[in-house]
């Protein structure tokens, strides 16, 4: 095998290592906001304070005791929050909101506001304002010096599994080795349970014994398994 594999990674290691970019989800958390402002379709103003008095008519901007609020319109009672609403920069929660209105709005792209209460396993929000920059990388602004910052690996890269095909002139006069251990994999061979289902690949150069290894579920959540056996022999004389 570990022969085998040399060759594989001699001859067709392009091939062998493609790989397939997951589908990204950039939908947020709370999914569709009740409101969406797109800047860029608007004046844009210099500070962050005149956007919002001008344009986001779901918001209040009030100054209390020195400090700026910003109650978010209650929809469905009709009346604005008493408490202040969940504010987010590119996804990351801002508690500061005297440094969120010094920051520069012509970096900002989007503002998602969800004026509703808005519940999150243990947590209530009162109404949700989610700033969004070009780049989602909350240009120029300082996160807190206590915060942590984590990095997460997220979804990993799926592997493309090669299996050659024998379909045209080229690929049958092919004379690139073929010394797959590893003929076919099938995570999706789907079945009604009473027709056949066919899978079909080819074999390697290797003449050995190979294994059929299945393993399912039922609709009805019943698992099952089965092993068959099948030899590929060299004919040439």
């Amino acid at each position: 095998m570990y022969i085998s594999s040399q060759v594989q990674n001699t001859f067709l290691y392009n091939i062998l290592n493609q790989s397939s970019l997951p589908q990204l989800d950039t939908t947020a958390f709370y999914l569709k906001s009740d409101k969406t402002y797109l800047l860029d379709n608007y004046v844009r103003f210099t500070t962050l304070e005149k956007v919002l008095r001008e344009y986001v008519m779901e918001v209040n901007v009030r100054q209390r005791n020195g400090k700026v609020h910003l109650p978010v319109f209650n929809e469905i009672e009709r009346a604005p929050f008493t408490d202040p609403p969940l504010v987010l920069l590119d996804g990351v929660p801002v508690f500061d909101l005297e440094k969120l209105m010094a920051y520069d709005p012509l970096k900002i792209r989007k503002l998602e506001v969800v004026a509703r209460e808005y519940y999150l396993y243990g947590n209530s929000f009162n109404g949700i304002m989610n700033f969004t920059t070009y780049k989602g990388d909350m240009e120029g602004y300082e996160i807190h010096s206590r915060a942590t910052i984590m990095d997460y690996e997220g979804l990993q890269v799926r592997r493309d599994f090669y299996a050659p095909v024998y379909e045209t002139a080229l690929q049958f006069s092919s004379r690139l080795p073929d010394f797959r251990t590893l003929l076919s994999s099938l995570p999706k061979l789907a079945g009604n349970g009473k027709e056949k289902t066919h899978a079909v690949f080819y074999s390697s150069d290797l003449p050995e014994r190979y294994a059929i290894i299945i393993q399912g579920m039922s609709y009805d959540g019943r698992s099952g398994s089965a092993v068959a056996y099948f030899d590929v022999k060299n004919e040439l004389k």
